[in-house]
C-alpha cells in the first residue's frame, strides 16, 4: 500500500500516522503506546510535569477553591459543598493543595497524610460532606471520573479514621492512598553493531535476560561441529582449542565447511557481545571450547551436517568434552564443559553414543542436541532421542516451527523416546562465518545454539545437575500452540529472561487460523472474502513481574489497536477475533500485552518485520506460473517400507518462482508448510508420521517469486493406510484365570506377526493375522500398568513396525485386593519369575517373601519395594507345582498390613548350560570410596547432599568382550550380589587388561541420609550377572564415607529447613525462595535473616556459604559486638552509644559502630560532624544547616539532626546534648 492516511481512533485512542513509522524507534512508539494505553485503561485525573505541577502550587496557595477542568475551562463550584455538581471531564483541588503529596510512608507504599474513600452511589453529596465534617476531614480532590474522594489526614489518626470509616455502612470502600512507580524491566543493549539483525535475541529477550544475569566466564560450552574460527575478531579470545577429531594434529578451530556451520554455531551460543564489533552472543561471558568432529557439505537442506567418521567420533568427542584431561589427548589448558552443543545426528540409535551420552550426564554436563531437520522421515534423531538430553527443533519469527516435522519419532520403534523439549528462533539466524565474516543459518543447529548460550549463562549463576537445569529450562519456556507439552513445540519456546529473572516482560502469541476449533495455528494464505481467527495470546512474564493487564491487536493496514472486550488473568490472556479481507495483497498485524508494572511484550521484535497475512483471489494465480491444473487429478502412488506411508507428489513446473513451499492440512484443520522445496522442483515424497497415517490429507503446492509475490495450486486430498499397527486389548476371566483378547488393523505389507507377552515370550502369527487370545494359567489377576503386550510386524523389503508396549486393562479373577500374580520363564538355565501386585489405598510400601521347600515351608524375606512389580532371578534350575509359594504384603507408612496375597508359581524346567570352564579372577573392585559432586565439593559429606561414587576396577580377563554389569548401593552395610536391583545400575565397557577408575554421579537422585554418623557404600561387577558366572571373585568391594553437618550457631539462625543441622539445603531453599520458587513461614523467614537487617537477600545467602566453608564460625546476627552479653539479635543498642539500633537506622548513622573511622562515617549521632566528638561546633551546625524548626515534609528537614526521631528538629534535639551529658566527651569514652 503505497498511500499514507489517517486511521480513525479506536476507543479514546490517539490517532496514529503510518509516516511515524519510517522516523520514530520502535520501542520510543511502544513507551508511547503504553502511556496512551495507561491514560484509557486508568480513568486518571490530571497527570502533570514536576515543572507544572510546582507553578500550580504557588498559584492555588493564593487563589480561592477552584474546579480544574480536564478538556475544558474550569467552572466555579458552590463554596459550602466545592466539589458538588462536578462535570465530565472536571476534577475539584482544594486551595493550596498539590495532587501529589510528599508525605510517603517509610516503608514506601503510600502517602502518610492521605486516604481514598469511595462512597456507595445512592449517598448524596450533602450526606457525604456531613460524614466528612464529622470526622473534620476535607477531601484534597476529587475526579468526575472515579468519585473517589482523596482525604486529608493526621498520619497518627490514619489507621484509626481509616477504620471508622471502613465501619461506615454508606461507604463502599475505604484505602490507603497507594504510590504509583514506575517499575519497567531494565534492557542491557549492546553495542554492537550489527545487534539490530539479530531478531532472535529480541524474540527470547535476552537483552532483559542480560541486565540480570551476564553469566559467568568460568562457564564452558563444548561444540562438537565443524570446527570454529577462532581468529575471527567476534570469537577470538572466547575460542579455548580442543581436539580435532577428524585430522588428528590440526588445529581443531580450523574451521574446513563450506557452510562454515561450527563457527556458525558457535556465533550464536558465544560471540563476544559489547565489544562494538559484529554481533552479539548469546552467552555474554560463558566461554566456547571447539571440538571438531564432523564436515559438512552445503548442498543439504537446511545446513543438515554430516559427520565424517561416524557416531564413535560423537561419541569419542563427548567423552573428550566431559574430561579432556582423561584422555589420551590432554591438554594443560582445556576445560571440562559444563554445556555440551551438539547441532547435529546420527540417524540411528549407537550403544556406543548413547553410552557416552550417559557418562556426560552422569558428570553433571547439559547436553543440549537439535532434533533432525526433516529430510522426509520426521525422526528424532540421536543424541535428541535420548533421555536426559535436551532436544531442540527451530522456530521462525512468526513462532511457527520450522524444523519440517510436527510430530518427530524415533526410528528405532521409540526404544529411547525422548520428544521435543523445547524450541528456539532457527530460521535466517544472523551469525559469524569463517574468515571473519557473517552470513545466516537456518534448522535446529541454530536453536540449539541459542539453548546452549542461555543455559551456560544459567549455569554461571545457579550450578547445578543436568536434571534440574533441564526442569529450570522448561518451568520458563513460553508456552506455544496448544496449551502445556505437545509434540509440535515441545514444552515451548525458549524465552531467556525467565531462565534467568523472574522480572520479565510479558510474553506475546499470535496466530492465525481458518479453524475456529484449531486457533494455534500459522496460517499465512487465506482468500478474499474468507473468515479466518487471529488469536492473540500473552503470558505473565515471571512472579516477580507484573500481572497481565490487557492484550490488544494492531491492524497495519487500517492503523488501529485492537482491545478485547475482556479482564485478563492474572498469568494469561488471550482472545480470538474473526477476521476476513474484501480484497488481495499482503496484510500485516502485531499483537502487544501490557502488565501491571507497565511492561510491554510484542509477538514481533521490530515494526518492520511483523506478521503477513498473504490474502489471494480464491486460489487464481498472482502472479503466472502453478495453474489449477498444476497437480494431477490424483496422486499416483502409495509406497510403504519399514512401517511408514509414503505421499508421492507429482505437479508441473512455473516460470521464474525463487522457490516452493508445500502444505498439507490433516483432516478439516488448516494448511501448514511442512516442506520447502528449490525452484523447478515437480516431485516429492512425504514420509508420513504414524499420527497421519489412516487420516484424510490435502496437500498443495505454493510457489513464491523475489518481489514476495506468490502463486498456490489445486488442492488433492487422499485417504492414506495405516502401517503402524494399533494394538487393542481386552481382559476377563476365564475358569479364575485371566483372558487376554488383542486385536489390531492388518497392514499393507507385512511378513509376519510377532506377539510379545511382557517380554517373557513371543509367538508368531502369519501374516494378515489380526487378533490374537491367550489365558494365562498363572495370572489370576492385571493390577493397574504391569502387565503389557506388544505387536512387532516384519514387514517385507526389512524393517519393523510396532505398536510399542500396551498395558492390558487391570481385571481380578479372584486374586484378592492385593492381586498377587506369579509368571514364570527360564533365563541362563535357572528359573526366572515375574512378580506384580495392585497398589492397596493407603499402603506405602509392599514386602515380598518366598517359600521354596513346598506347602508349610518357611518364607524368606525377598525385599521392600515401593513399586508394584518385580523381576526376580532365581538359582533354582526346575521347580514342581505347589513347591515355590511367594507372598505379598501391602503396609501403611505405621508398619501396619493391610493385605497380603500368596501364589504358587506354575511348575518349570528349566536346562542347564553347560558348566564354565575354569578361569582365573576375571574382575577386581577395589579403593571404594565417597565423594560429594564436584559442583559441591567443599570437603565435607553433609546431610542430603548429592553424592558420587569412585572406585577401581580391573579387567583381569577377557569376559563378553570386556562388557560388564556395575551395580551400586550407597548406604548398605554389605553387597546384595548380583541380580539384586541397586541404587545405580549401569553397563561399562573396558578391554582386557584395562585397569583404571570410575566415577559414577548419582545425578542428583543418590544423596547422603538425613542423619550425620558413618554409612557404607558397596560395589557389585559381573561380566553378565548371570548366576552361571560364579567363577568371578575379588569382584565386589565396599568403603566407609561419613556423613557431617555444621552446628547451629544461635536461636536456630541459619536453619531453615528445621533439621537441626545448618547444611547446604538451608542455603539452597533460600535460593529458591529468593527466585520466587517457594515460600517460607515467618519462622523460617526469621532464621533467614541471618546477617539481621531485616531482610532476606543474596547477602545472607553468602553468610550462610562462607559458614559452612567454614571461613565464618558464626553469623552476623549471632554477634556480639559490644561484648555486653547479648548477640546482636537480642541487643538493641549494638554499639552502646544509648541510642537504640531503630533510631540510628531512622537517623542515618552506623547501628553497629559507636565512633566515626572519617569524615564521611556517621556513627555517634551526638557527633554531627563526625570528628569523633560532641560539642558545640556539632550544636552549631543545627543553624549552620538552618535545620531548626523543621518537620518532615519541609524541604530543609534533615533526619540526621532529629536525635529525638520525632520527625522534627527543634531545641528539644539540641537539649539531649546536655539532659545526656556528652557535651565536650569523645565518642570512646
Amino acid at each position: 500500500m503505497s498511500k499514507l492516511f489517517k486511521a480513525k481512533p479506536i476507543l479514546g485512542l490517539p490517532i496514529m500516522q503510518r509516516s511515524w513509522w519510517s522516523v520514530l524507534p520502535a520501542r520510543i512508539f511502544f513507551v508511547f503506546l503504553f502511556f496512551s494505553l495507561f491514560i484509557f485503561l486508568s480513568a486518571p485525573g490530571i497527570i502533570k510535569s514536576q515543572e507544572q505541577e510546582a507553578t500550580d502550587s504557588a498559584r492555588q496557595a493564593t487563589e480561592s477553591a477552584q474546579v480544574v477542568p480536564q478538556a475544558t475551562e474550569s467552572a466555579k463550584i458552590a463554596p459550602s459543598i466545592p466539589w458538588k455538581g462536578l462535570k465530565k471531564g472536571q476534577l475539584y483541588l482544594a486551595p493550596g493543595e498539590k495532587m501529589i503529596s510528599d508525605k510517603i510512608d517509610p516503608t514506601g507504599e503510600f502517602f502518610e497524610d492521605e486516604l481514598v474513600v469511595h462512597f456507595k452511589s445512592a449517598v448524596s453529596d450533602e450526606e457525604k460532606a456531613a460524614i466528612l465534617n464529622s470526622k473534620s476531614l476535607k477531601t484534597k480532590w476529587v475526579s468526575s471520573y472515579s468519585k473517589s474522594h482523596v482525604i486529608k489526614v493526621n498520619p497518627a489518626q490514619r489507621e484509626k479514621i481509616l477504620k471508622e470509616l471502613k465501619a461506615d455502612p454508606k461507604v463502599e470502600y475505604a484505602e490507603p492512598n497507594y504510590v504509583v512507580r514506575p517499575l519497567a524491566v531494565p534492557r542491557d543493549v549492546p553495542n554492537d553493531p550489527d545487534f539490530s539483525k539479530q531478531w532472535a535475541l529480541e524474540k527470547i529477550k535476552a537483552p532483559e535476560a542480560w541486565s540480570s544475569q551476564k553469566g559467568s566466564g568460568g562457564k564452558y560450552i563444548a561444540v562438537i561441529d565443524s570446527g570454529v574460527d577462532y581468529n575471527h575478531p567476534d570469537l577470538n579470545y572466547k575460542v579455548i582449542n580442543g581436539l580435532n577429531f577428524i585430522i588428528y594434529g590440526l588445529n581443531p578451530s580450523m574451521d574446513d565447511s563450506f557452510t562454515s556451520h561450527g563457527t556458525k554455531v558457535a556465533g550464536i551460543a558465544a560471540a563476544i557481545t559489547n565489544n562494538g564489533t559484529g554481533i552479539a552472543g548469546t552467552a555474554w561471558f560463558p566461554k566456547i571450547v571447539a571440538i571438531k568432529a564432523l564436515n559438512v557439505w552445503d548442498e543439504l537442506p537446511m545446513d543438515t551436517p554430516v559427520t565424517l567418521g561416524g557416531a564413535p567420533l560423537l561419541a569419542a568427542a563427548i567423552l573428550y568434552a566431559v574430561d579432556p584431561c582423561g584422555s589420551p589427548w590432554c591438554p594443560p589448558d582445556v576445560p571440562k564443559a559444563d554445556v555440551i552443543n551438539i547441532s547435529t545426528a546420527v540417524p540411528r540409535h549407537s550403544q556406543e553414543l548413547q553410552g557416552s551420552v550417559n557418562v556426560a550426564l552422569q558428570s553433571n554436563v547439559v547436553i543440549v542436541a537439535g532434533v533432525e531437520n526433516d529430510s522426509g522421515d520426521c525422526f528424532m534423531g540421536y543424541p535428541a532421542a535420548y533421555a536426559g538430553v535436551i532436544s531442540v527443533a527451530a522456530t521462525d519469527q512468526n513462532d511457527n516451527q520450522v524444523s519440517g516435522c510436527q510430530n518427530p519419532r524415533d526410528v528405532d520403534n521409540n526404544q529411547f523416546v525422548n520428544g521435543i523439549t523445547v524450541t528456539a528462533p532457527g530460521q535466517d539466524i544472523y551469525t559469524t562465518t569463517r574468515d571473519g565474516g557473517y552470513g545466516a543459518l537456518s534448522g535446529t543447529s541454530a536453536a540449539t545454539a541459542f539453548v546452549s548460550g542461555a543455559l551456560a549463562t544459567y549455569l554461571g549463576y545457579m550450578p547445578t545437575e543436568p536434571n534440574a537445569a533441564r526442569n529450570a529450562l522448561i518451568a520458563s519456556v513460553d508456552d506455544l500452540g496448544v496449551p502445556g507439552l505437545d509434540s509440535t513445540y515441545g514444552y515451548g519456546r525458549l524465552n531467556f529472561c525467565k531462565l534467568v529473572s523472574t522480572n520479565c516482560p510479558p510474553s506475546v502469541s499470535l496466530y492465525v487460523s481458518k479453524n475456529s476449533n484449531d486457533p494455534y495455528q500459522h496460517e499465512q494464505n487465506v482468500n478474499v472474502g474468507e473468515t479466518f481467527y487471529i488469536t492473540v495470546k500473552a503470558q505473565r512474564g515471571g512472579t516477580g513481574s507484573g500481572v497481565l493487564q490487557g492484550i490488544y491487536l494492531y491492524d497495519f493496514y487500517q492503523q488501529k489497536w485492537f482491545l478485547p472486550p475482556i479482564s485478563c488473568a492474572p498469568e494469561t490472556c488471550e482472545y480470538k477475533w474473526p477476521w476476513s479481507f474484501g480484497s488481495s495483497g499482503d496484510y500485516k498485524f502485531i499483537a502487544g500485552a501490557l502488565d501491571s508494572n507497565g511492561n510491554s511484550g510484542f509477538s514481533h521484535h521490530s515494526l518492520g518485520s511483523p506478521y503477513i497475512i498473504h490474502v489471494g483471489d480464491g486460489g487464481m494465480s498472482v502472479q503466472g506460473g502453478l495453474n489449477r491444473n498444476s497437480l494431477p487429478p490424483y496422486l499416483q502412488e502409495l509406497t510403504t517400507s519399514s512401517g511408514s506411508v509414503k505421499v508421492n507428489l507429482n505437479w508441473t513446473d512455473t516460470q521464474g518462482e525463487s522457490g516452493l513451499a508445500l502444505q498439507k492440512k490433516v483432516g478439516t484443520g488448516s494448511f501448514a508448510d511442512f516442506k520447502n522445496l528449490s525452484a523447478g522442483t515437480t516431485n516429492y515424497s512425504d514420509t508420513l508420521p504414524t499420527s497421519q497415517e489412516g487420516q484424510n490429507l490435502t496437500y498443495r503446492v505454493r510457489a513464491k517469486f523475489s518481489d514476495n509475490s506468490y502463486s498456490t495450486s489445486n488442492e488433492q486430498s487422499i485417504n492414506t493406510p495405516v502401517a503402524t499397527p494399533s494394538l487393542q486389548i481386552t481382559t476377563s476371566c476365564n475358569n479364575g484365570k485371566v483372558r487376554y483378547q488383542l486385536a489390531w488393523p492388518d497392514l499393507p505389507n507385512e511378513t509376519q506377526y510377532r506377539v510379545v507377552y511382557w517380554n517373557i515370550s513371543t509367538t508368531t502369527l502369519p501374516a494378515n493375522t489380526t487378533s490374537y487370545t491367550r489365558t494365562d494359567v498363572d495370572q489370576i489377576s492385571v493390577p493397574q500398568n504391569t502387565v503389557y503386550w506388544a505387536v512387532h510386524a516384519d514387514l517385507q523389503g526389512g524393517g519393523i513396525s510396532s505398536s510399542g508396549n500396551i498395558f492390558a486393562p487391570p481385571i481380578d479373577c479372584g486374586g484378592g485386593s492385593l492381586n498377587l500374580g506369579v509368571s514364570t520363564t527360564c533365563d541362563g538355565g535357572k528359573v526366572h519369575f515375574w512378580l506384580s501386585w495392585g497398589q492397596v489405598q493407603g499402603a506405602s510400601i509392599y514386602n515380598l517373601s518366598v517359600a521354596t521347600g513346598g506347602p508349610g515351608s518357611p518364607y524368606s524375606y525377598i525385599g521392600t519395594f515401593s513399586q508394584t512389580s518385580f523381576d526376580y532371578k532365581s538359582s533354582l534350575s526346575s521347580i514342581s507345582s505347589n513347591q515355590v509359594n511367594f507372598m505379598a504384603q501391602a503396609k501403611n507408612a505405621s508398619g501396619q498390613v493391610l493385605a497380603t496375597s500368596t501364589r504358587y508359581a506354575s511348575a518349570k524346567s528349566c536346562s542347564l548350560p553347560p558348566p564354565p570352564p575354569a578361569s582365573p579372577p576375571e574382575i577386581e573392585i577395589t579403593n571404594v570410596r565417597v565423594i560429594e559432586e564436584p559442583a559441591a565439593m567443599d570437603g565435607i559429606i553433609e546431610p542430603g547432599e548429592s553424592l558420587r561414587l569412585v572406585f577401581d576396577i580391573a579387567n583381569k580377563g577377557n569376559t563378553n568382550s570386556g562388557w560388564f554389569d556395575i551395580t551400586t548401593w550407597w548406604n548398605r552395610l554389605s553387597s546384595a550380589g548380583c541380580g539384586t536391583s541397586g541404587d545405580y545400575n549401569w553397563r561399562y565397557s573396558a578391554p582386557s587388561g584395562y585397569i583404571g577408575t570410575l566415577n559414577i554421579t548419582g545425578s542428583g537422585q543418590f544423596r547422603a541420609p538425613a542423619t550425620p554418623g558413618t554409612y557404607k557404600a558397596w560395589v557389585f561387577a559381573d561380566s553378565r550377572c548371570e548366576v552361571s558366572e560364579s567363577y568371578e571373585n575379588n569382584n565386589q568391594g565396599g568403603g566407609e564415607y561419613v556423613v557431617s553437618a555444621m552446628p547451629l550457631s544461635c536461636d536456630s539462625f541459619g536453619d531453615i529447613d528445621d533439621s537441626g543441622y545448618i547444611t547446604s539445603s538451608d542455603r539452597n531453599m533460600m535460593d529458591r525462595y529468593l527466585r520466587g520458587q517457594t515460600n517460607l513461614t515467618d519462622e523460617q523467614k526469621r532464621r533467614a535473616d541471618v546477617t539481621g537487617d531485616g531482610q532476606i537477600n543474596q547477602s545472607d545467602i553468602d553468610k550462610i556459604t562462607a559458614y559452612l566453608g567454614g571461613t565464618a564460625s558464626t553469623f552476623p546476627v549471632c554477634e556480639d559486638p559490644d561484648n555486653d552479653g547479648l548477640p546482636n539479635y537480642e541487643d538493641q543498642d549494638d554499639d552502646n552509644d544509648k541510642f537504640t539500633d531503630t533510631k540510628e537506622i531512622f537517623i542515618g548513622t552506623d547501628p553497629l559502630d559507636a565512633c566515626s573511622d572519617n569524615r564521611s562515617d556517621p556513627a555517634w549521632p551526638f557527633d554531627i560532624n563526625n570528628d569523633t566528638r560532641a560539642n558545640v561546633l556539632d550544636i552549631n551546625s543545627f543553624s549552620v544547616a538552618g535545620v531548626l524548626n523543621t518537620w518532615e515534609g519541609n524541604p530543609k528537614y534533615n533526619r540526621r539532626y532529629d536525635l529525638n526521631a520525632d520527625r522534627k528538629v527543634n531545641v528539644l534535639d539540641i537539649n539531649l546534648y546536655s539532659a545526656r551529658g556528652v557535651l565536650n566527651t569523645w565518642c570512646s569514652n
